[in-house]
């Protein structure tokens, strides 16, 4: 099962696949880390992406803590954030499975700008690695 789930001071949005989407994205670079992550997922809800979480980060394929390039967040209702307030953010990856077959654990807490108001921002999750 794929998820990412969400806190926003506490009030949850949760992503399951299916029905909702929720995909990952590598590529290969060079320099401090041989590749860099993208995932996202997008609440499916009466054929609409009413709320979504996207976030990358350079890694090395395995398990350890990583820097974070960017998070954007909408969780409907007008409400978005893509400014990370927290100095040098990074994320925790638990399991870094292979390609196609494995899935990409792991989580981070953040704070982030919300239309000029700080929000604690947790996440959890567990995407199949495309």
């Amino acid at each position: 099962v794929q998820f990412v789930e969400v806190m926003i001071d506490g009030s949850p949005i949760n992503f399951t696949a299916p029905p909702d989407e929720i995909r990952s994205t590598d590529t290969l670079t060079s320099g401090t880390f041989s590749n860099n992550t993208y995932i996202v997922a997008i609440k499916q809800s009466g054929g609409t992406s009413s709320s979504y979480i996207s976030f990358g980060f350079g890694n090395n394929a395995i398990a350890g803590t990583y820097p974070i390039s960017f998070c954007n967040i909408s969780a409907g209702n007008s409400v978005f954030a893509q400014q990370i307030i927290t100095p040098n953010p990074t994320l925790t990856i638990t399991a870094f499975g292979p390609v196609a077959t494995g899935f990409i654990e792991g989580g981070f807490t953040i704070q982030m700008n919300f239309s000029g108001v700080t929000k604690n921002v947790t996440c959890t999750f567990r995407v199949r690695r495309t």
